[in-house]
């Protein structure tokens, strides 16, 4: 049973805790449904670019200490992790920039993004990018436009936008990753999900040896970083609820 792997894990020793959350009850199906397909990115961000500062960084970050980051959402049965990840990303660059917390809507993506497929998945990138061409860089909030685990039609309406943004970089080398988040603000990141304990993960640093670094099926949001027991690590901030 699920519970008794996670007990098992956690008399092993391992460098993370797994505990018994809301997932302990879910099926591999069941828990499938909420990654995206797996694909690979290599190629994509082979030569992707990034303007950053120079000069030395400190060894730990987090932005939620800035109060930046907006509370930890769930995304249930459907697969928008992608979803997710882009507007927390819009969501805390908008906070950084001394524009005020808000709170935006998942839903735009899912209804009106035709270049990502909704709760069956999509990427971060990639969405943001159609929300920059498509609809002005313009984002609806969450209140106006509420998520349902399920694809509807398309509602945006550009008069009602809560915020708006005007670029995107992005990087895939890890120095530059944390130069980013220490000097410039948050990252959204496209991860490989699909190990059975990474639904149950509880605390200290998650490495499992069998994540496929180019096997992406989920995306999160890259809020700081530092170093545990020697082991380094990326916070990230998930959409699989808060308990």
């Amino acid at each position: 049973s699920n519970m008794r792997y996670i007990k098992e894990h956690n008399k092993a020793g391992s460098s993370y805790k797994l505990e018994g959350n809301r997932f302990a009850a879910f099926t591999p199906a069941e828990y499938r449904s909420m990654l995206s397909k797996p694909k690979s990115l290599a190629k994509k961000f082979e030569s992707a670019p990034l303007k950053h500062k120079e000069g030395a960084i400190p060894a730990k970050f987090d932005w939620r200490t800035k109060g930046v980051v907006t509370p930890v959402r769930y995304q249930e049965g459907c697969g928008a992790g992608w979803a997710f990840a882009s507007a927390a990303l819009q969501e805390s660059m908008w906070a950084i920039y001394d524009r005020g917390l808000a709170h935006l809507s998942v839903q735009q993506l899912l209804n009106c993004d035709y270049n990502d497929d909704g709760c069956d998945g999509g990427s971060s990138d990639g969405a943001s990018y159609f929300v920059l061409l498509n609809q002005y860089g313009m984002w609806m909030s969450d209140s106006d436009y509420p998520f349902k685990p399920y694809v509807g039609e398309c509602k945006f309406d550009s008069s009602m936008a809560q915020s708006k943004f005007v670029q995107l970089t992005y990087t895939k080398n890890e120095t530059d990753m944390a130069v980013t988040v220490a000097t410039h603000g948050v990252l959204a990141c496209g991860y490989d999900a699909s190990a059975a304990d990474f639904e149950w993960y509880s605390s200290c640093v998650y490495d499992n040896p069998d994540c496929d670094p180019w096997g992406i099926c989920h995306w999160m949001m890259i809020c700081g970083y530092g170093t545990d027991a020697g082991k380094d690590y990326w916070l990230a901030k998930n959409s699989f609820g808060s308990t």
